[in-house]
């Protein structure tokens, strides 16, 4: 009895998060934010990562989406091991949460993050907080071309807020 109820809470809580997520996107939450290409912040990080900045309700966040071929290099250059639980995973996609005003790195959040291929089909996984590279990080399969719809859903504190962008594959 209890599983069952942990089950259907669970996927309640995956429904609401795909559709209130999509719904705010819709609405302009995709367009908030600044796209860079180029050099990241971090010196170690490759130059050809994808970078997205959004502010979402007071937090600016920052997406950094990389090949897997490229974290495997940064994190052997940084003397770091990678264990990859999901062989299919073709993408590492980060995030970094700082306060809008302070500008202080925001850590102790609670993060999801669901990916939707251009056919639609979804991957939903928690981020895990890495303390080496400052991020919460997850490895996903982005081996189909075409535009992806990267969401994300987060808690810091109490507070649940939630945004996203697209990222295309060539």
């Amino acid at each position: 009895m209890k599983r069952h109820k942990l089950c259907t809470g669970l996927c309640a809580a995956i429904l609401l998060f795909s559709f209130s997520v999509r719904a705010e996107m819709d609405m302009g939450g995709m367009e908030k934010g600044q796209e860079k290409k180029g050099p990241s912040t971090t010196a170690m990080k490759p130059k050809t990562a994808f970078v997205k900045e959004i502010v979402i309700e007071g937090v600016r966040t920052k997406f950094e989406v990389m090949t897997m071929e490229e974290h495997r290099k940064m994190l052997k250059e940084m003397k770091l091991s990678l264990e990859v639980a999901d062989k299919s995973a073709t993408h590492h996609i980060s995030v970094t949460f700082y306060d809008e005003k302070t500008g202080k790195e925001v850590t102790g959040a609670q993060v999801n993050m669901k990916v939707l291929n251009p056919s639609k089909r979804e991957q939903i996984k928690m981020l895990t907080f890495m303390p080496e590279m400052k991020h919460y990080g997850n490895d996903f399969n982005l081996s189909e071309k075409g535009k992806y719809e990267i969401l994300t859903l987060f808690k810091i504190g109490e507070q649940k807020r939630k945004g996203g962008f697209y990222y295309e594959v060539k």
